[in-house]
């Protein structure tokens, strides 16, 4: 148990381990015995298709892909509503919303301390989709109406 900083006591199904294994053994013992070492989990970053076959997230090209709030691909709470009063703002999951959202639970998330606020989004395919489009339209804007305008050596 990385928080206690302390060895299991049992394994991730919560059976013992068996009886004369090395995890048996060290059950409930420090995890250091040099140094008081306790830990957390901050982040669980990875891409998109390893958050949906591995974690059981929902699959970034179904109808609803989002595992932070119930955004969808249609018309009702659209995934790609960027303003700051977008109607999903209001619909963000807390945990128990979040595990109830999944058809598959990882045993991860049954971890105390481990919420869905601790997965980090894939900025390799939804960064664009953030600030990415208004970084673009920045650059385009600057560029057409105040750097190049009247001028025609290019």
């Amino acid at each position: 148990m990385l928080f206690t900083g302390e060895h299991a006591k049992l394994d991730m199904n919560r059976n013992p381990f068996p009886v004369g294994s090395w995890l048996y053994n060290q059950r409930g013992n420090p995890l250091c015995s040099w140094y008081p070492f306790r830990g957390i989990l901050w982040k669980i970053r990875s891409d998109l298709d390893y958050q949906n076959k591995e974690l059981y997230l929902p699959a970034h090209g179904s109808a609803k892909p989002c595992a932070w709030c119930p955004c969808t691909t249609g018309t009702h709470l659209p995934l790609d509503d960027f303003r700051e009063n977008a109607e999903w703002h209001g619909h963000v999951y807390d945990n128990m919303a979040f595990l109830a959202s999944l058809t598959k639970i990882n045993p991860l998330f049954l971890v105390t301390g481990v919420l869905n606020y601790c997965l980090a989004a894939d900025w390799m395919h939804v960064k664009h989709m953030g600030i990415d489009q208004y970084y673009a339209a920045s650059v385009i804007w600057l560029l057409v109406f105040i750097l190049l305008p009247g001028r025609t050596e290019i």
